[in-house]
């Protein structure tokens, strides 16, 4: 390691809290290479990304110092983390914390007097949330770095904008494109010029001619009032954040996501490359040099000879917690490798209704070495009184979230209960659990939104989803709160609470949706990106729906809905013709009564959809199927809609386990913690950690 030259070394206030390491470092070297001028930190979930981020800091203001210049470097993540980042910036780095601004809570006249004055110090560090890009972008304003933060939030597309995006309409518009007379021909020259220099042995050659065409397609909408093509969100005119983000310059570049892509790898990573080309260049379309450089992986992670030197001259850094950490910086000696336990854990209240109380105080009561800790992932205060009533039974009666002093409880038996959330402006509590200290709960209760990202606790062992969202990389990031390089705990939880009431049924179908997405990308598409197992297990390989059964009871929920609202005394605006064309719009995104005629009958009281006819019973208010689903909400069209959605979504999932129990490999994804990757036959491999080290020493 001797023979890279880490002159930002001394910058770094290296102690007992901060241990380098060779990983991490070598980010810091990257950042200096002139072929690009971009890196992509692409680590583990609790990997360090934060303190890639901080060398690379470093080395710049190195660099810059070396020529008796000062630095303008800005730092963009999410609010939430905004001050958490100042201060590890503030504590790692020896320089002037007087150069540092946290411009996150800034009032608009604000940001508006205080940036420019900023920018025109010899030297400035900004961190600041991407809401505020608008006043750090411009010609005026050019960085010697751009560090951006869980950058797959502000650039990647979801799956429908995508599928929705790259299709043969494309082509026909770009042709329109070359025969329109509102463009310079000198445009449209350069633009195919672009195409025919693209290097056909690439492996995204495809990928990047379809974008470049897809560019001049949205110039072309801009000239266009019809038939215009529709472009995925974060590309789209009405993004602002994304729009302002193509307006920053900037000398040198880094990304930081520990879930770089969101669907499809290859146009998730062109995208990152069109940023990187319009913030590091003046007029580039695309740059295919600044593509995340990735061919290295399969060659490290199948501990290949060449590995190594293939991966320190590649702008892009893809590491695992447990080779980061057994690898430092200062000696050439391996560590042990970190045999931490993951284990992934179902609880579900159809077998048991007591199970997260029973789970909880049990773990709780026992006198073990490691103190067990359970930070419970809920959508909104609702939810977190709920389960804080199922935790807490008899203590929870009259309990009221809105008194300040239940933002903590202490029950009579010294177990200690804290909600974290926006409204109570709590959140910067978390930041001192981050390490061992007395104030620490037994149980935090947490909205999703506040500490999904960015938080680290690794003195917690147990995550539980009450709230489950339907995308994979969401519950990786929050299991990545406890699973952190410094955590002592061992073996560490991530447990699906699967609630019987409330929301259950549309979380119970993200789970499903959630699994079968991780699934499809670990064992069902091949490619060169390893995987860690942190969300499967045996136990929740999907089983089949007995749809017969289950339908016939729910059609007969939707049909009461349905007859309900059209049972309702019309008003100005809903006539009975109207309110029938509203069932049939808000069904039919899920073929749901596709194409039926829907007729409801006041005087018999039953309704005809297409030859089906059902008979309606009022249902009462402690009727099982509406309590149990919980599905009177304020309006009878949400009832509707969340119906349907649900038959649809089952019907689906049948499909799903099908998909997802066939998928080859399956079997190796039963240990949690396991990293597979894949090699040249697409066969799906566990890597050997150890080799894997060994190779990078």
């Amino acid at each position: 390691m001797s023979d890279i030259n880490y002159d930002f070394k001394d910058l770094l206030n290296v102690g007992e809290n901060f241990n380098l390491l060779y990983t991490q470092m070598l980010n810091g070297k990257r950042i200096r290479s002139e072929k690009t001028g971009v890196v992509y930190v692409f680590d583990e979930v609790g990997c360090g990304k934060t303190v890639s981020a901080i060398i690379a800091i470093a080395s710049v203001i190195k660099e810059k110092q070396m020529e008796n210049e000062g630095y303008k470097i800005l730092v963009l993540t999410q609010k939430s983390v905004c001050l958490q980042f100042e201060e590890e910036i503030k504590e790692k780095l020896k320089i002037d914390s007087n150069v540092i601004y946290n411009v996150a809570y800034d009032t608009t006249n604000s940001l508006e007097e205080n940036i420019p004055t900023y920018i025109k110090e010899k030297s400035c560090i900004i961190v600041s949330n991407p809401h505020k890009i608008g006043y750090l972008n411009g010609k005026e304003k050019r960085w010697d770095l751009v560090v951006i933060d869980e950058a797959h939030d502000l650039i990647c597309n979801n799956q429908k904008q995508t599928e929705a995006y790259y299709t043969d309409k494309i082509n026909k518009a770009y042709d329109e494109y070359l025969n329109d007379k509102n463009f310079s021909i000198e445009r449209k020259k350069y633009i195919k010029d672009y195409l025919n220099n693209i290097d056909k042995e690439s492996s995204f050659y495809n990928a990047i001619y379809q974008f470049v065409q897809q560019i001049a397609v949205e110039e072309r909408n801009e000239h266009l009032q019809t038939g215009r093509i529709s472009v995925p969100e974060s590309r789209s005119k009405e993004n602002v954040k994304f729009r302002e983000l193509l307006n920053l310059k900037s000398n040198k570049l880094m990304f930081l996501s520990a879930t770089p892509y969101k669907n499809s790898r290859e146009m998730d990573f062109i995208n990152y490359a069109f940023v990187a080309a319009h913030i590091l260049t003046d007029h580039t379309i695309f740059a295919a040099r600044y593509l995340p450089e990735l061919d290295w992986v399969q060659d490290v992670y199948s501990a290949t000879e060449g590995g190594k030197q293939k991966m320190e001259a590649a702008n892009t850094s893809f590491m695992f917690k447990e080779i980061a950490q057994a690898i430092p910086f200062d000696s050439k000696d391996t560590k042990i490798i970190n045999g931490k336990r993951r284990i992934v854990e179902i609880w579900d209240s159809k077998e048991d209704t007591d199970i997260l109380r029973k789970n909880i105080i049990s773990k709780l009561d026992k006198k073990e070495e490691v103190k067990n800790r359970f930070l419970i992932f809920v959508s909104n205060s609702q939810e977190g009184v709920h389960v804080f009533k199922k935790i807490f039974p008899e203590e929870s009666k009259g309990f009221d979230i809105r008194e300040d002093n239940k933002h903590y409880y202490k029950n009579k038996n010294g177990i200690t209960c804290q909600f974290i959330m926006n409204k109570f402006d709590n959140t910067l509590e978390m930041k001192s659990y981050s390490k061992e200290n007395e104030k620490i709960p037994d149980i935090l209760i947490v909205t999703w939104q506040v500490a999904q990202v960015g938080i680290n606790l690794p003195t917690f062992n147990y995550v539980v989803n009450y709230h489950i969202p339907s995308i994979p990389g969401y519950l990786e990031q929050r299991y990545g709160r406890i699973d952190r390089l410094n955590s002592t705990n061992d073996p560490l939880y991530n447990i699906y609470y699967l609630d019987n009431n409330g929301m259950s049924f549309i979380y119970r179908l993200n789970l499903f949706t959630a699994l079968n997405h991780y699934i499809e990308m670990v064992v069902g598409i091949p490619h060169n990106l390893p995987t860690k197992n942190l969300l499967f297990c045996d136990k929740l390989k999907p089983k089949k729906v007995n749809i017969n059964e289950e339908m016939e009871e729910l059609y007969q929920v939707l049909a009461y809905y349905v007859a309900s609202y059209l049972n309702e005394e019309d008003d100005k605006k809903n006539t009975e013709e109207d309110k029938q064309k509203n069932v049939k719009q808000w069904v039919i995104k899920t073929n749901t009564w596709r194409n039926k005629d829907i007729e409801w009958n006041k005087e018999k009281r039953r309704l005809l959809v297409g030859d089906r006819e059902y008979f309606i019973r009022e249902l009462r208010e402690n009727d099982e199927t509406n309590s149990e689903n919980d599905l009177v909400e304020e309006t009878m069209e949400h009832n509707i809609k969340s119906i349907s959605y649900y038959i649809f979504q089952l019907e689906q999932g049948n499909k799903m386990v099908t998909q997802i129990n066939s998928a080859k490999g399956l079997e190796k994804l039963s240990d949690a913690g396991s990293i597979i990757y894949w090699n040249d036959n697409h066969e799906t491999i566990v890597s050997n950690i150890e080799e894997i080290v060994k190779k990078l020493c």
